[in-house]
């Protein structure tokens, strides 16, 4: 079954699954509520530029199950951007 995802770079496309998927973990692990405007805005800064970071989406028969936001940040103890 795992042969059937397949994984791709989101499209702007993908923002509307993104946010809820987003509002959702916030909830989940958080206990909080996201502003939908704000974050709606902060998911579409990372597609117009992609110095913030990029989104990766899973996708199984044809349906997105799942995102991934990648960034990266300055690491003093490697010496080397990492993703966070």
């Amino acid at each position: 079954m795992m042969n059937n995802i397949k994984i791709r770079p989101a499209a702007i496309d993908d923002t509307p699954v993104i946010i809820d998927f987003q509002m959702k973990m916030a909830l989940e692990s958080e206990g909080i509520t996201l502003n939908h405007s704000i974050l709606t805005e902060g998911v579409k800064a990372v597609f117009h530029d992609p110095s913030k970071g990029r989104y990766l989406v899973a996708e199984f028969r044809g349906r997105v199950i799942a995102s991934l936001m990648l960034t990266s940040e300055w690491s003093d103890w490697n010496n080397k951007m990492v993703w966070w």
